[in-house]
């Protein structure tokens, strides 16, 4: 598709990703069932808070680990895509409000500064 991704998400059913991206932000602010097969490897990666997001879309079936997870979640999309978006909307906020919703580029970059330097100091 040449179509930008808030297009192409009119158009689906459902959105299947393999990692927490900026286009997990995208197909969730556009209302598309949407969750994430992932590796234990990135969720290690994550911050303390970034945990405890990962955490509550795991236990919500957003983010799944392995197959069988996987399978139950997708079925759910499938067979009753409201209830599974009434069941993932908490830790969907949690996600947006914590990591997707837009700062200035003051903010952002203060932020970054700060976690640069917490991650600096916790190699020395």
């Amino acid at each position: 598709y040449n179509d930008p991704p808030h297009k192409i998400f009119n158009k689906v059913n459902a959105v299947l990703w393999d990692s927490i991206s900026t286009g997990f932000a995208e197909s969730i602010n556009a209302g598309v069932p949407t969750m994430v097969f992932n590796s234990k490897s990135e969720y290690e990666l994550a911050s303390p808070n970034g945990k405890v997001v990962n955490n509550n879309l795991t236990e919500n079936g957003v983010q799944c680990y392995n197959k069988d997870d996987a399978i139950n979640s997708f079925k759910l999309i499938i067979k009753d895509p409201e209830n599974y978006k009434r069941k993932s909307q908490l830790s969907i906020k949690k996600y947006i409000d914590d990591y997707a919703y837009p700062v200035s580029k003051k903010e952002w970059h203060n932020n970054f500064n700060h976690h640069m330097k917490i991650k600096l100091n916790n190699q020395m």
